[in-house]
């Protein structure tokens, strides 16, 4: 029984510590794989179109063809995105750094009890950064930025002032 209870001592600490990476990543794959609202939408309107008089189906027809032209254009943008490999890289290493850190914390406050504050603190911010990293999991290529170093196209920043320039002259 002291075995038990001993291991049980060394490993609460460290099964602790991994409790805030292990949701906050589970969070992140879930809300990534979860079946958007959308198609549910569309299948109700869809009872709805079929349960209504020929006359008034226009509308519904309408709002059906919209969102799934809106589901569509999600779905090719989700299906284009690229993995984004500085920001997986960036998340796994506040992951890990928030694992060692509540584990640390953890086995300082097995004997002094005061250390459980900071833990809740780096456990709150931890896992806030690594859901908010969650999102820098891909890139989608209407977000990438223009090669200029101006942060657009040069010819369209400079367009309009060369436009003003000439007219004033």
């Amino acid at each position: 029984m002291d075995e038990i209870l001993n291991w049980t001592i060394k490993l609460a600490p460290l099964m602790s510590s991994l409790i805030v990476p292990a949701a906050s990543l589970w969070i992140n794959f879930r809300n990534e794989r979860q079946d958007p609202s959308a198609v549910h939408a569309m299948k109700q309107n869809a009872k709805l179109y079929d349960s209504l008089p020929e006359d008034a189906r226009e509308s519904i027809e309408r709002l059906i063809k919209f969102q799934a032209a809106k589901y569509s254009k999600e779905m090719i943008r989700k299906e284009s995105r690229q993995a984004n490999w500085s920001g997986r890289v960036a998340l796994i290493f506040v992951a890990v750094l928030t694992s060692v850190s509540l584990y640390l914390l953890i086995m300082l406050a097995l004997s002094w009890p005061w250390a459980y504050i900071f833990v809740a603190i780096v456990a709150f911010f931890g896992g806030g950064l690594m859901i908010a990293g969650g999102l820098q999991w891909f890139k989608y290529p209407d977000e990438e930025e223009p090669a200029s170093s101006a942060g657009g196209d040069a010819d369209t920043l400079d367009a309009p002032i060369d436009t003003q320039e000439k007219t004033e002259a």
